[in-house]
């Protein structure tokens, strides 16, 4: 199992593009709130991609059942998309963030149990490292019983929700990306993404109102970023053949990139645990590409 170096270029740019975009939400997320935000979020990204789609001028092949399929898919991955964000309001950027960019481990696995993708001995060693990470910045040891894992307001049991359902759909992404190729499959993945906002903030009783200010422009950068990032993963998985696994392994290892924006934008702060934990997690995901 291999990846091309083309491919290699835009899983990596769907990471950084990706890091950026999961760092920026905090403050808007916070401000507006997380249903308001992520409403607003997926209403300029789908727009976005449709405008692309549009001027591209490319041939695509529309398929009902498979953009149905993608539709579908990418709806379950709302419930990820909440959780991130609530995690990302309540809990450290520098924690929260690489626990939902291990969902590569989810794809990785989901993707060679049932999609017939392989794993070599390394890349499973890889899986391991990730794993010792994500328990090294979620788990305090000197205090199990009061550990950060069991608190809602760490946003760490949150970040694991969005890690286990963005694992799954990502893995499941790569079915109708073949038939309909990277573009349309990427509308409809923030499209499908967008439509349970709608009857969701109807129950919650959330406000539609489209914020204004600072927190425009900030939602409007999150929301460029994060339709590149949705372009360039489907890039990557097509120039690839379809190799989900190291795809996502390679745009899931954008937790440097958010922590650093955390580090540096918000000044938090890690300790040394901390510090060893991301670096494991990011080094495990990174192995199981490269192995």
């Amino acid at each position: 199992m291999g990846i091309s170096a083309l491919g290699i270029l835009f899983s990596v740019i769907a990471m950084v593009t990706m890091g950026l975009a999961v760092a920026m939400a905090k403050k808007p997320a916070q401000e507006i709130g997380v249903r308001r935000f992520v409403f607003w979020r997926q209403a300029l990204t789908s727009t976005l991609l449709f405008i692309t789609l549009v001027v591209s001028g490319q041939n695509w092949q529309f398929s009902t059942g498979y953009f149905a399929l993608e539709l579908v898919i990418a709806a379950a991955s709302y419930i990820a998309l909440i959780s991130a964000y609530r995690s990302l309001t309540t809990g450290k950027i520098g924690v929260v963030a690489p626990i939902v960019s291990s969902s590569a481990i989810v794809t990785v696995l989901f993707s060679v149990a049932f999609l017939g993708e392989s794993l070599n001995a390394a890349q499973a060693a890889a899986v391991g490292v990730t794993l010792l990470g994500i328990v090294l910045l979620s788990v305090d040891f000197s205090d199990f019983g009061k550990s950060d894992i069991f608190r809602i307001s760490s946003g760490v049991p949150l970040a694991l929700v969005a890690c286990l359902v963005w694992g799954v759909t990502y893995a499941l992404y790569k079915i109708p990306i073949a038939v309909l190729g990277p573009l349309l499959a990427a509308f409809a993945i923030e499209f499908g993404s967008f439509l349970p906002n709608v009857p969701a903030n109807i129950l919650t009783k959330t406000s539609f109102k489209f914020p204004g200010g600072k927190t425009t422009t900030q939602i409007i950068i999150i929301g460029i970023l994060a339709a590149a990032s949705t372009l360039f993963f489907n890039l990557g998985i097509s120039v690839s053949g379809g190799e989900v696994a190291l795809v996502a392994a390679i745009t899931f290892s954008n937790p440097i990139v958010s922590s650093l924006y955390g580090l540096f934008v918000y000044k938090e702060k890690l300790n040394t645990r901390q510090w060893l934990a991301l670096g494991l997690t990011v080094a495990g995901i990174i192995g199981i590409s490269v192995f």
